[in-house]
């Protein structure tokens, strides 16, 4: 495929055109075409494609976007990544980065010919096809045909950097070597040449030379080590007349001073006749275009202003260019925000090529020192390694270069382990450096410094807050901490102790862990972590509450923020120990790890609670406590195989306790729920028949809230549906939704529509089921994980198929296939592969059906499937090979479906398994088996399913025969276990 951007889109493939249609596809497209072959995160998609507008649930709206984009283009052409997606074509095959490549090369190979030596891999390439770099230039300028297209203003940044490229390649058309040799470019004697290269920093260099067009007083501002030195030199060096003013060696006193010995060692003042300093200065910059290069006015803010100030009015063809970890303040100012260098995130390491790894300008300033510092390149796993250790040190630049420069005795694995206490490892730098770069730990003591007591305050309070704080949380963060109000988060913003994106203040892990190990130096980390620990119980349990009413969007995006600083809040009330905290904290956390599936999250801590609960007063915690035992072997992973006999044995010992237990309205709702729902299994933990056998009772006999009570309502109907109590789940449902809209909660409101949805099905009003099938769903999809809403999904497709309407089913698996597949989720893939499976065997699609097998069976080769979902797949296995006429193979499948579906004890299922079983005695010619089978579908389902297809199938057969239709009334409850295995005859 072969992307066209100059003077116009065009997409080809194997020399045809490829059409692409609707405005946020090609908004994606283009940006995945600007990144050709790297995969791109989806925050960077989100945050170029929408800009400011980004919608809430970004990712879900993206994977919407590119499945549809995916139907337009080549198969393959996009694949998802770990955290994103990448299209796949080289850079040569969009024009645009082949013309932004060969300008570099042209750029490098001059610089190459000027100086005996190439710089970047770039000058290597173009050095050794000893092409000219106007050579290069013309070959670029040939690919122009015209402006760049971009699909809306949010792209304006590629018109401008290709605008430049374009003056670059303009300017050396003209260049030409002589002699093997070039006059090199005029550098102003007393600017120090560099004597490594620049890194990464391509698009920062074009900003500042945008922003001096426009303005006269221009800062770099950023942390220090960000390498604001030394962008500031690389500008200036493409300047005439520019003076550096070195203010790292000097106080407020004698900034006038320097100015004036720069200028004094810079331009001629033999005829500076003025008496002061400053008309000396002013004397000797009149009247010249001059930029002044300010370097390092963090500690001399103040004066460097005004001094500043005092200059550009006065001069009026004076620029300056200031670098600093905060603004001047002086009017006019306009500022280059310099941050980390791009960096891999540790999570998307594993699953990252090499190629894709080294691609990050971090990782090439690491590899480029590695080779000073050895001799030799990265190889293989060293690239990962050195991608771990840029993103541990969040692509600061300093760190980066301190760290390369000890593998002159370590390896990078020592490297690595060695960040543990990085302010030891990374001292050594330059002799030549200043001191305060001389080590990690020396160049954050001086922005230490310069700190007020507030800011201070504020810098180690943060330290303990892994994930930061959100702005609209400073307010109260800033009180918990003692501070008047937000300034001193703005102020380390200013002085770039602080990062402020997307609507949180962040500080780099660097100066985390600073804040951490000043806070051990004076003995105050213990209670700095005790107050955070606190603080999270506290918001926590505010936005909990909002979670089971109309508030619950916006309580999930609070947590999902604030999950870091969650987790960190449990480590240290563990680490303590804080137990009371430990619980309380546990306790309104736990409705969200269930709501979002973070299930192992949620058993980790329930069980590490549990055990502290016993040392904390309260019937809540008293609950948790006799948890404990019930939680000893559970993981949260669905493949928990537990030993059923002895968890109910555990279960009944609970029995007296749970009784003593009192927890009414007031107390925490999820507690509500959990005590009676526990008490009411362990009254029946020593019947054989347990699950069928439970009661569960009404919040409204014991006094509860209007929420557990609702949702006991909900438990209720799921019991009622799994013994067959069909007539019970139409009220218990219809009730619980009631009362759930009293509350305003949409989750618990959309699994009650779930349950009267299938109870609609089985009463025959399909359609009314397929309104609330499809409400329920269109809540999880904002809400709950992927697995959830994919699951969710499968009814609805199920109920399309019976209405007849196949094509609308289908085109809804295609939907969810392609959304899954974007999003990478293993087990929401499973659950949209298991939902189209299904489809694919009612509607005796063999051939798509069989694809569907091959993929299920690849996801789940090395994984164990939960009961209900195992007996699901081998009953449409036996469908499928039915349909193909191996009787015998889809005999194997269905006592596979059967071994599952009793042992999951999961009646609805069970009953899918003997309608499959009839189905297969149908195809042998056995209409009284069928029958029976069907007989025994009703009895366990607890109604005839009389729009079930399978079923009509049966009964047209049974009357054909002669034999009489299955019973449509519910006859007496069988012994599951003897009939179904009855009806599939002898093993």
């Amino acid at each position: 495929m072969r992307i066209v951007l100059l003077g116009g889109l065009r997409v080809d493939h194997e020399g045809r055109a490829v059409t692409v249609s609707g405005t946020m596809q090609l908004a994606v497209l283009f940006r995945l075409a600007v990144d050709a072959g790297v995969s791109v995160s989806y925050r960077a998609i989100a945050e170029d494609v929408w800009g400011l507008d980004t919608p809430e649930n970004s990712k879900a709206a993206l994977q919407s976007i590119v499945s549809r984009l995916r139907a337009q283009l080549p198969d393959g052409a996009i694949e998802s990544t770990a955290g994103g997606y990448r299209l796949s074509v080289l850079r040569h095959d969009v024009d645009a980065l082949a013309f932004t490549d060969l300008v570099d090369e042209a750029s490098a190979a001059a610089q190459s010919a000027g100086t005996g030596t190439g710089t970047g891999s770039a000058a290597g390439t173009a050095a050794g096809t000893h092409e000219e770099p106007a050579t290069l230039a013309l070959r670029a300028l040939a690919l122009w045909s015209g402006e760049p297209w971009i699909p809306s203003p949010n792209f304006d940044w590629f018109v401008r950097d290709l605008a430049r490229d374009h003056s670059r390649a303009v300017e050396l058309r003209g260049t030409r070597r002589s002699g093997g040799a070039r006059t090199p470019e005029r550098r102003d004697a007393a600017l120090p040449a560099q004597l490594t290269s620049l890194v990464g920093r391509e698009r920062e260099l074009a900003m500042i030379a945008e922003q001096l067009q426009g303005n006269r007083l221009v800062t770099i501002i950023g942390t220090g080590g960000a390498g604001k030195t030394r962008l500031a030199l690389e500008t200036a060096t493409r300047r005439e007349n520019a003076l550096l003013v070195e203010l790292a060696p000097v106080g407020p006193s004698e900034v006038t001073a320097a100015v004036l010995t720069a200028t004094g060692r810079e331009l001629r003042t033999a005829e500076t006749t003025g008496e002061s300093s400053r008309t000396r200065i002013l004397e000797s910059l009149s009247g010249r275009d001059v930029l002044l290069v300010l370097d390092n006015c963090e500690h001399v803010i103040d004066t460097a202003a005004a001094l500043s100030q005092d200059l550009l009015s006065a001069l009026p063809r004076l620029r300056i260019l200031a670098t600093s970890r905060e603004p001047l303040g002086v009017p006019g100012e306009a500022f280059v925000a310099l941050g980390s260098l791009s960096h891999p995130a540790d999570g998307e390491i594993g699953s990252s090529t090499t190629a894709d790894l080294a691609s990050f300008a971090a990782v090439q300033l690491f590899g480029q020192r590695a080779l000073s510092a050895r001799g030799r390149m990265l190889e293989g796993d060293e690239v990962v390694l050195a991608a771990r250790i840029c993103s541990r040190l969040d692509g600061l630049p300093l760190a980066i270069e301190l760290a390369a420069a000890k593998l002159r005795t370590m390896e990078p694995g020592e490297i690595l382990t060695g960040l543990d206490d990085r302010f030891t490892l990374l001292t050594g730098g330059y002799r030549t450096g200043i001191p305060r770069h001389q080590t990690l730990k020396a160049m954050i003591d001086w922005s230490w410094s310069l700190l007020g007591d507030d800011e201070r305050r504020a810098l180690l309070g943060l330290s303990v807050y892994p994930a930061g704080v959100g702005v609209g949380e400073a307010r109260s963060l800033a009180a918990a901490l003692g501070l008047p109000d937000v300034s001193a988060f703005d102020s380390l913003v200013d002085r770039s102790l602080l990062q402020r994106s997307r609507g949180r203040y962040r500080e780099l892990e660097t100066i985390r862990e600073y804040g951490i190990e000043r806070a051990m130096a004076d003995g105050s980390v213990a209670g700095a972590r005790s107050a955070q620990a606190h603080y999270m119980m506290h918001r926590a349990g505010e936005f909990d509450r909002m979670l089971r009413g109309p508030g619950i969007l916006e309580a999930v995006s609070w947590f999902d923020d604030e999950e870091d600083n969650l987790a960190s809040a449990l480590r240290h009330a563990v680490a303590l120990p804080l137990p009371d905290v430990l619980v309380r904290l546990t306790i309104v956390s736990l409705w969200y790890w269930v709501l979002r599936d973070r299930n192992e999250e949620a058993a980790t801590w329930l069980r590490t609670a549990s055990e502290a609960a016993a040392t904390v007063e309260g019937d809540e915690a008293r609950i948790l406590s006799l948890m404990s035992p019930l939680l000893q072997n559970f993981t949260g992973n669905e493949n928990d195989d537990f030993d059923t006999a002895r968890m109910i044995g555990r279960l009944h010992e609970l029995l007296e306790p749970l009784r003593a237990v009192e927890l009414g309205a007031g107390s925490h709702e999820l507690m509500q729920l959990i005590g009676p729902s526990l008490l009411a299994f362990a009254e029946v933990a020593e019947d054989p028949d347990w699950i069928a056998a439970v009661r569960l009772p009404r919040g409204e006999d014991l006094g509860l809230d209007t929420w557990p009570t609702a949702m006991l309502h909900v438990m209720r109907a799921g019991a009622a549906q799994n013994r067959g109590a069909v007539d019970e789940l139409g009220v218990e449902s219809e009730t619980a939704l009631r009362l759930l809209a009293e509350v305003g909660d949409r989750w618990g409101s959309a699994l009650a529509e779930r349950m009267r949805a299938e109870w609609l099905t089985l009463k025959g009003r399909l359609a009314e089921a397929l309104e609330l099938a499809d409400s329920s769903a269109a809540t999880m999809r904002t809400i709950a994980s992927a697995t959830d809403f994919a699951r969710e999904q499968g009814l609805s497709i199920q109920l399309l198929w019976r209405l007849g309407r196949v094509d609308e089913a289908r085109a809804r698996v295609d939907r969810s296939v392609a959304e899954t597949d974007a999003g990478g989720d293993p087990r929401a893939i499973l659950q949209a592969q298991l939902n189209a499976l299904v489809l694919d065997v009612s509607l005796r699609d063999a051939s798509s059906a069989g694809i569907r097998v091959t993929k299920i069976d690849e996801l789940v080769a090395h994984s164990r499937l939960p009961r209900q979902i195992s007996a699901i797949l081998e009953t449409a296995k036996a469908a499928l090979a039915r349909e193909l006429g191996d009787f015998e193979a889809a005999e194997r499948h269905l006592r596979s479906a059967a071994e599952s579906s009793l042992s999951s004890r999961d009646q609805p299922i069970i009953g899918s398994v003997a309608i499959g079983a009839g189905m297969l005695a149908l195809a042998r010619g056995d209409v009284a088996t069928a029958v029976r089978a069907a007989d025994f579908a009703t009895s366990v389902i607890g109604a005839f399913d009389a729009t079930h297809p399978d079923l009509i199938a049966i009964g047209e057969a049974a009357e054909h025969a002669g034999i009489g239709r299955p019973r449509t009334g519910v006859p007496e409850r069988p012994n599951a276990v003897d009939l179904l295995g009855s009806l599939l005859g002898p093993a």
